[in-house]
């Protein structure tokens, strides 16, 4: 019996130089924005890489769940004692079987519509860059905690399509009447058990290869320097700026591979 996951391993990310380049630049670009927000690692990289280069979706999320695990490990320690408990869990328990869901779906749309699969990747983060960037109101109270497990369902569904739950999670977290450095924190302590669920499962089933870890293993040291700089120099532009900066770009990748896969589906 074959494993779902085991089709993809034939689709391991064979990269020429230039399509390297861009993985690394889109992995610093990303480590550095997860450091000042939490969030943001997996929807750069993916957007980037789905525009520059012709790497399927699959073992992209692979390599992405690897290098958002690392990500973490280095930008958590010392930011802990920040962590609100109580929208860790509920994001937390509503992200472990959205995860489940979006894997079997990226299964699913990977074998059998992979135009779909990218359309759908386009709508996602042009929906996600514009919830990002129009500065939503906090909220004089605190969401109710079902709710925040809500949100962490469909972040989960991202996250195991397309290993980048942050535009939903981070969304939802961002409304909440804390300080930008505890929700920073709970959404890294969330990250951290997320992608640990993800690449377990993807890693049990056979889909993380041997190129997959050379992949990774090469990016490593990227991302702890875009880490550790996000960490110095937070402060080089304001929030607001970094902000419109990021999802502003999100927004005109998005369209673009919006654009491209609809001429493919409708000339297919």
């Amino acid at each position: 019996h074959e494993s779902p996951f085991q089709r993809h391993t034939e689709y391991t990310p064979c990269m020429d130089t230039t399509d390297f380049v861009i993985f690394l630049i889109a992995v610093f670009l990303g480590s550095y924005l997860q450091g000042i927000t939490g969030f943001a690692l997996g929807i750069i990289v993916m957007a980037i890489m789905a525009v520059a280069t012709t790497i399927p979706v699959a073992p992209l999320a692979a390599a992405i769940s690897l290098l958002a695990l690392f990500n973490v490990l280095v930008a958590l320690p010392g930011q802990h004692r920040d962590i609100d408990w109580r929208l860790f869990l509920g994001l937390t328990i509503g992200q472990i079987p959205g995860i489940l869901v979006g894997l079997w779906l990226l299964d699913f749309l990977s074998s059998s519509a992979v135009e779909i699969l990218e359309l759908i990747l386009g709508i996602f983060i042009v929906a996600g860059s514009l919830t990002l960037a129009l500065r939503s109101r906090m909220q004089a109270e605190r969401s109710r905690g079902f709710t925040a497990s809500i949100a962490g369902f469909f972040g989960g569904l991202a996250g195991g399509m397309f290993a980048a739950s942050g535009p939903v999670t981070g969304w939802y977290a961002y409304r909440q009447p804390m300080s930008v450095s505890v929700i920073r924190s709970s959404l890294l302590a969330g990250l951290l058990v997320t992608t640990l669920c993800r690449t377990t499962l993807v890693a049990f089933d056979g889909q993380i290869t041997t190129e997959i870890l050379f992949l990774v293993g090469l990016a490593v040291p990227v991302v702890a320097l875009g880490t550790m700089l996000a960490r110095r120099y937070r402060r080089v532009l304001s929030e607001s700026q970094m902000r419109r900066f990021a999802f502003g770009f999100l927004c005109v990748v998005g369209c673009w591979i919006i654009g491209a896969q609809t001429v493919k589906l409708v000339s297919g």
